[in-house]
């Protein structure tokens, strides 16, 4: 990613890096995933603006928050990408704390996904953190373990994505291939 012919689509470095038939390029994940679903799959992104909006406030705690201790204190140490943090319980009981969070603004009043009963790309935007967390070596190095409800998110949102298998078989490079791999 700092070759010239990588830096000339992303003068930022960022990956992931989407570039469409027609060369146009952007990066960042959320916003990889505006742009797709707005140009290829619409109904994975609400009509409401209301909708909408807990879509994006979801996908956004996913990339802030929530991604700065779930990803870098949770399963980061893990899979060798950072130290592990000084206090691993401290750090799993603020992981608990954003998740139960979540699930109040998120999941709560019987709903399956952020927008509903629908999958979003919400759902796109969280499940690979969720699961990368979910995986044995994970709970045995660290001691955390997802709640129920999370776990049955990810499995729920992993029955409607189309493509969720990339998650636990790409030769050796899958979430829990890796993962598998640092146990």
């Amino acid at each position: 990613h700092v070759k010239p012919e990588y830096l000339a689509k992303s003068a930022f470095h960022q990956i992931p890096l989407f570039e469409d038939s027609d060369g146009y390029c952007v990066a960042e994940s959320t916003a990889i995933l505006r742009h797709i679903v707005t140009n290829y799959m619409p109904s994975l992104y609400p009509a409401s603006p209301k909708e909408k909006a807990m879509v994006d406030w979801a996908m956004d705690l996913m990339s802030g928050s929530i991604y700065d201790v779930l990803a870098v204190k949770i399963f980061y140490p893990v899979f060798a990408f950072a130290a592990p943090p000084a206090d691993q319980k401290a750090e799993n009981e603020t992981c608990l704390d954003l998740l139960d969070k979540f699930e109040k603004a998120f999941l709560s009043n019987g709903k399956k996904f952020v927008a509903g009963n629908s999958i979003s790309i919400a759902e796109y935007k969280a499940v690979p953190l969720l699961y990368a967390c979910m995986q044995p070596s994970v709970e045995k190095k660290t001691g955390f373990k997802m709640p129920a409800r999370f776990v049955k998110y990810v499995e729920d949102a992993r029955k409607e994505m189309k493509n969720a298998a990339f998650m636990e078989n790409a030769g050796g490079y899958s979430i829990k291939e890796y993962a598998a791999s640092k146990a």
